[in-house]
């Protein structure tokens, strides 16, 4: 939550996932205290009052998680594939930020031809960069 309270003191606009329908979606958060609720799973998301899709050709980067990441920039994901279609439907412009821990990452894992690889991860001790390996 830091880093979301960090991005909204700097004034820049902070966009946070919800699921619908087995599909994730980004809503705009001005106040982590008027916009956020807790989800299904615990995890802070938009308040359902609150939600405004946004599509996801207006942002300007995406955070992604994930249970491991390789150094080519495979990510591997929860099993459900929500994060992999709402991926899909962005455009490749958009950086896209794997954020781990680094026992996270390791030598290679499995994945497909559609899958969209990071752009980079950050861990706590270090950031790699994958564009082009």
């Amino acid at each position: 939550m830091s880093m979301i309270h960090d991005a909204l003191r700097q004034g820049k606009k902070v966009f946070l996932p919800f699921l619908e329908r087995g599909r994730i979606y980004c809503s705009p958060v001005r106040n982590t205290e008027e916009d956020l609720e807790k989800g299904k799973w615990g995890i802070m998301e938009p308040r359902r009052s609150r939600r405004k899709k946004v599509r996801p050709d207006r942002l300007d980067l995406v955070i992604v998680p994930g249970i491991g990441f390789d150094y080519k920039g495979n990510r591997l994901g929860f099993g459900r594939g929500c994060y992999d279609r709402f991926l899909q439907e962005m455009p490749s412009r958009i950086p896209r930020i794997g954020l781990a821990f680094d026992l996270q990452m390791v030598k290679e894992l499995p994945h497909y031809p559609w899958d969209k690889k990071m752009d980079l991860i950050i861990t706590e001790e270090r950031i790699i960069r994958t564009k082009g390996v």
